[in-house]
């Protein structure tokens, strides 16, 4: 699913109009969006509409009269103070005032406070810049009052392209979000302000989004079963690929376990670990499947390479990650220590520029900062742009890990995850992906799909789990069986 940046609304609503759905339409749509939204939240109950001059305020207007026919009390304040600017909203603005009297400029702190309901409806995504005094103290207000706070499209003081936050902000606890999600709301920090999204389908086409450049993608379920299809029947253990993982040391055995884990449940038909002996036993414990190599075998036949999980940075490791790097072959993953070994080469980024394999990458925040040598908060402020950046530059596919993670390819092709929460934060979550990803590589799929497969479904996987056992309770080697169950209900 495509996700747009705020600068391309303006044209997709124009290629809509030209093929002719009016803006009046689209705004009626959009209203009666919000209103639905907050109906199935809400009994009827008082509702404060803040509204601005553009067409996010239009929105709504046009909002407020489908809650005021259904029972709903509701007040618009014309927040600028300038009426409606567009010929759309202006009339929405004056079947407002026609029905409901002219909108309110009664005093804020009586209005917000009088109200069960309040709803953003001020900029959308046309906020830019310093907000005015007055809407600062609105939204100060709006965010201290125990009022369901919901926001149309984008929530006043975030950034729809980068996500960023400003130093006032409406804190949504329901966002309804037009047509697309925004690049900027799925990014973090700016997600947490939108709480729950809603995405509200306006019947805009595929035709309408022709020419849009550099937008991002966020995977659905739908996209899912189109991407992995149904298996041939006709089909055998050759026909789904060779997972060959380098994973798992001594001190860290159960790393590998989780990673093949993560391979064989998403379908792969081989799934070979090469490790020491106290390695493949404990796998061989959890998964009489796999077979079992020695640490020092080549990846003679494998469909797809795993490097990194559990490894330790050792010189070993070190030698290894280079030696894959500097060979033809499969596509290759590298996670975890692989990822802190290459950190610590001076060529590294020439090893990744230069190999004639698929790479894949996937980072977690400090394992990116000790790649790109700046720090988690650097990282952090601008995730999407120095993703996409660096597996440009270095010609890689990088899973950037962390909420909302981010899948960036060489080619400028980028996802967002839209799945998962804080259940997956716990050690040996990633190996389990890296597992996953290496498992559906195997299968064909390209790296970038690959990965934002396996993010999906991971995330999915988590999000069920954390259902029953709360984000506290969810354990990782948990992962697998239940993103196999996630799979089969996606795809049947």
């Amino acid at each position: 699913m495509l996700c747009v940046k705020p600068t391309d609304i303006a044209k997709i609503d124009t290629a809509a109009e030209v093929r002719g759905v009016p803006v009046l339409t689209l705004m009626r749509r959009a209203g009666d969006a919000v209103a639905d939204a907050i109906m199935a939240a809400r009994r009827p109950c008082r509702v404060l509409i803040l509204c601005g001059g553009g067409n996010n305020g239009g929105d709504g207007y046009a909002a407020a009269l489908r809650l005021y026919g259904y029972g709903y009390t509701v007040t618009a304040v014309d927040l600028l103070g300038k009426g409606q600017r567009s010929e759309a909203g202006q009339y929405f603005y004056r079947e407002y005032e026609s029905i409901l009297g002219a909108p309110s400029v009664l005093s804020l702190p009586d209005a917000i406070g009088a109200c069960d309901v309040i709803v953003d409806a001020i900029f959308g995504t046309g906020c830019a810049g310093t907000l005015s005094d007055s809407v600062c103290e609105a939204i100060a207000l709006a965010n201290a009052s125990g009022a369901l706070r919901v926001a149309v499209d984008l929530p006043t003081g975030i950034d729809g392209a980068s996500g960023r936050v400003g130093a006032t902000s409406f804190h949504a606890d329901l966002t309804v979000t037009l047509g697309f999600y925004k690049v900027g709301s799925l990014s973090y920090p700016a997600r947490a302000e939108c709480g729950e999204m809603i995405l509200a389908e306006l019947g805009f086409l595929p035709c309408d989004t022709d020419g849009i450049e550099g937008g991002c993608e966020t995977l659905t379920p739908a996209e899912l079963r189109q991407l992995l299809g149904s298996r041939p029947q006709n089909s055998h253990k050759g026909s789904f690929g060779t997972a060959y993982l380098y994973c798992g040391s001594a001190l860290y055995r159960g790393a590998a376990v989780l990673a093949v884990g993560g391979a064989l449940r998403i379908g792969v038909g081989l799934c070979a670990i090469a490790s020491v002996p106290s390695v493949t036993e404990q796998v061989l414990a959890a998964y009489p499947e796999a077979i079992c190599k020695d640490q020092g075998e080549s990846p003679a036949g494998a469909d797809a390479i795993l490097c990194g999980c559990g490894l330790g940075v050792t010189e070993y490791t070190k030698s290894l990650v280079r030696e894959l790097l500097t060979q033809d072959g499969a596509p290759l993953v590298l996670d975890a220590d692989a990822l802190n070994a290459l950190a610590a080469m001076p060529d590294g980024n020439i090893l990744l520029k230069n190999a004639t394999r698929s790479v894949v990458l996937t980072p977690h925040p400090l394992e990116f900062a000790r790649l790109t040598g700046r720090t988690v908060s650097e990282v952090q402020a601008v995730r999407l742009t120095l993703a996409q950046e660096y597996a440009q530059e270095n010609r890689v596919t990088l899973v950037l890990k962390g909420a909302g993670t981010v899948i960036a390819d060489k080619s400028g092709r980028v996802f967002i995850n839209r799945s998962g929460s804080s259940a997956l934060a716990k050690g040996g979550s990633g190996d389990v992906l890296a597992g996953a990803i290496t498992g559906l590589l195997a299968q064909g799929i390209s790296p970038a799909d690959a990965a934002a497969a396996a993010v999906f479904l991971h995330g999915v996987a988590g999000d069920t789990l954390a259902a029953e056992y709360s984000e506290y309770g969810v354990l990782p080697h948990e992962l697998p069986r239940q993103m196999a169950r996630e799979l089969q209900a996606i795809l049947s």
